[in-house]
């Protein structure tokens, strides 16, 4: 049957016909496939090899015969190379395993890549050890358990890496980070793959040196929050809780912070507002607090730290020196202690503190010191008037240094006792002034009217000068308008008001004066001659006289008297002309208003059927 024995260069074997001519038991199936098949030369190895892959069916016997047990009943033909060549390959023979054993030109590589069939390619799975071609069967291959098998194959972490964050099929990529071994490479992939591969990948993961990195460096929050919940190590916290590139681990891992000095570098260290503002939350320490709330930069965060504090003097400082106005002004609404209002009422550099501390002090004598010599007047102003003792205030009048609270001091007291002094003594004409208003004494009063050199303070003893001749001689005499102005409204001397009203040299007087006057001749002459349409305008509105006020509605040369006489005419054709012909609108419009008043009846207003 067989040609030169099994370990010749060149191959022979006869081809059978009949597969019924192989009688040796066990053998029948192997002689059925190369009789049917017409084969070609094959080498020896290739027949062995083939041999070995063959399967017994259930009933045949445990193993073949030895090839001399083999009966040949009948010779066959052999088939010449030249037609060999040319037979077809049998129905169900592997072809790449067919070609593998004919020629040797296909590789387990090939077959473990592109076999046709489950089996075949799980063979040559099985016998290959290339990684880069197993992680292409993990890859590529259709069918999942046979990707699972060519992954479980590969020894290369760096094949494995690139199968589980380059795989879509999770199993895959499951089963590859499972068998990575590097957790440097693990820890890579958690810092930088889609969530559920880092999620693979962080599971496997314990060192906190390697958490740290994920939790540092991991583009999705989620890990990154994840890997901070795995570390319990203070000082890693705290560097993850400055550094991490993610505000929201950097939260996370403020969350798991329990040292008070971590807390303390965290709200210190220059990082997102917000996270700064969670670590001054949980802080207790109240140096490490008062250290920040003094000297931050920021004032958010010197904000957040403020309202942790309530030491009184953190608080005075900082409502005292801080150049924000509302930490200011929050750090003296937190204070409570007496003496702490006292230090910012009298020692912040700044005027809006010192008011608002001064309106929360309750000590009469600072406050009284603080309205005699503050330089700010709304300090000095807000204290004076929280000062209700009449020793006090009566300090503060006679020997404060600004006249403002003098003055209010002044005005303030109820004791008259010490207002003469005031009246005369005092260097400001306000503080005279506010004196004199007080003064119950008519000499002193005369006296100071006539005497003092300012006119506010000659006009405040005027408008309390009851006696006549006093006032006659003021509204004559007096250099100032304002000062005569004052004691013509109070005169009563008909005389001296018609003076007043034709030839004291300010309108404002003349005006004053004629506004008092009844006599309708004076009044007549000072509406057409005064040469100030406010006097005119005085003496109209105190006219009866019709024709004298058609006059003024007439010929008045200003278009304001022209309407004030208008509203006093009830000469409806003049109306009803200076409302069609004057040359000013405001005179025709109050023309026509008039003329409306007196021509319309008039309703009485407790009957109703009069009503519209």
């Amino acid at each position: 049957m067989f040609g030169r024995g099994w370990g010749c260069d060149e191959p022979c074997v006869d081809a059978f016909h009949d597969p019924d001519e192989l009688v040796a038991p066990g053998w029948g199936p192997f002689a059925r496939l190369v009789t049917g098949l017409r084969v070609r030369r094959i080498q020896a190895v290739g027949f062995f090899d083939f041999l070995k892959r063959s399967k017994p069916t259930p009933d045949r016997r445990p193993g073949p015969k030895p090839v001399e047990q083999v009966k040949r009943v009948k010779p066959v033909d052999v088939v010449s190379q030249r037609d060999a060549a040319v037979i077809p390959e049998p129905e169900g023979l592997d072809k790449d395993a067919g070609k593998a054993r004919n020629d040797g030109l296909a590789s387990n590589a090939h077959v473990a890549k592109a076999g046709s069939t489950v089996e075949a390619r799980r063979q040559a799975i099985d016998r290959t050890s290339d990684d880069a071609v197993l992680a292409e069967v993990a890859t590529d291959d259709p069918d999942a358990s046979l990707r699972m098998r060519a992954l479980k194959r590969i020894r290369s972490d760096g094949v494995l890496v690139d199968l589980a964050t380059g795989e879509t099929d999770i199993a895959v990529a499951k089963a590859a980070i499972k068998r990575i071994s590097d957790l440097e490479l693990l820890a890579d992939i958690a810092a930088g793959a889609p969530r559920t591969i880092a999620q693979l990948a962080l599971a496997r993961i314990t060192d906190e040196a390697l958490l740290e990195h994920i939790a540092m460096d991991a583009g999705d929050a989620i890990i990154g929050k994840a890997a901070v919940k795995r570390i319990s190590d203070q000082g890693v916290l705290t560097k993850i809780a400055e550094s991490a590139a993610d505000p929201l681990v950097c939260r996370a891992a403020v969350k798991r912070l329990s040292d008070e000095g971590s807390l303390a570098d965290v709200a210190a260290h220059e990082g997102p507002i917000e996270v700064r503002r969670r670590a001054i939350r949980k802080l207790n320490d109240p140096a490490a607090l008062a250290r920040i709330a003094l000297k931050d930069p920021n004032i958010e965060i010197r904000a957040s730290a403020l309202r942790r504090i309530d030491d009184a003097t953190v608080l005075s400082t900082i409502a005292s020196r801080d150049e924000d106005a509302d930490l200011r002004m929050q750090a003296v609404g937190m204070l409570t202690e007496p003496a702490a209002f006292l230090h910012v009422a009298t020692n912040a550099a700044y005027a809006d503190v010192r008011v608002a501390a001064v309106r929360r002090t309750r000590d009469r004598a600072v406050l009284t010191e603080i309205a005699k010599a503050d330089e700010d007047a709304g300090v000095r102003r807000a204290a004076v008037h929280r000062v209700r003792s009449r020793a006090h205030l009566t300090d503060i009048a006679e020997n404060g240094r600004h006249a403002d609270v003098r003055a209010i001091a002044v005005r303030k007291l109820r004791d008259t006792s010490h207002m003469g002094g005031i009246a005369r003594d005092d260097e400001d004409p306000r503080v005279r002034a506010a004196a004199v208003r007080k003064l119950q004494e008519q000499p002193l009063i005369c006296a100071i009217a006539r005497i003092d050199s300012d006119w506010h303070v000659r006009k405040a003893a005027v408008e309390r000068i009851e006696d006549q001749d006093e006032l006659c001689m003021h509204a004559k005499n007096d250099e100032e308008w304002q000062v005569r102005e004052a004691a013509i409204a109070r005169v009563n001397d008909r005389t001296t008001l018609v003076s007043r009203a034709k030839w004291d040299s300010a309108w404002e007087v003349r005006r004053t004066a004629t506004a008092r006057l009844d006599d309708q001749t004076v009044l007549a002459n000072r509406a057409k001659s005064d040469d100030e349409w406010g006097v005119r305008a005085a003496a109209v509105e105190r006219l009866t006289d019709q024709a004298l006020l058609a006059n003024r509605a007439q010929w008045d040369a200003d278009a304001r008297v022209r309407e004030i006489a208008i509203a006093r005419v009830t000469n409806e054709k003049l109306l009803a002309k200076l409302a069609a012909a004057d040359s000013d609108e405001t005179v025709r419009t109050a023309a026509e208003q008039q003329l409306k008043r007196l021509t319309s009846p008039s309703i009485d207003a407790d009957d109703p059927k009069e009503k519209p």
